[in-house]
């Protein structure tokens, strides 16, 4: 139902009241729906199992190919999951993720 903007809010029924709010919840919920919450792991531990690898080649990770990805303040490290995954999937050599067999997929 269309409502005109110079309408009062006070002389609505309940039914079109109902309506105006029902349609501003479903809109809240498709943007909701939209915005996914990015996910983050922590430390080497969390690049290691992310990525199924060793400590040093997590850590090889963390200095080159998932570097943007990374935010480290001190001796705490946080990485940002989707990012990540995008940016291994675009640097890594397809024949080092072969041999690794980390368990992504490269489509």
């Amino acid at each position: 139902m269309e409502i005109e903007n110079s309408r009062i809010l006070a002389t609505l029924s309940v039914g079109e009241f109902k309506e105006v709010m029902d349609e501003i919840y479903r809109k809240r919920k498709e943007k909701e729906e939209e915005e996914k919450p990015h996910t983050y792991v922590f430390g080497l531990s969390g690049i290691m199992e992310m990525f199924h690898c060793s400590k040093t080649t997590a850590s090889y990770l963390k200095s080159t190919v998932i570097k943007d990805a990374v935010s480290q303040r001190g001796r705490k490290i946080v990485v940002d999951v989707e990012y990540a995954r995008l940016l291994f999937k675009t640097k890594w050599p397809y024949k080092v993720y072969k041999r690794y067999n980390l368990g992504l997929d490269m489509d």
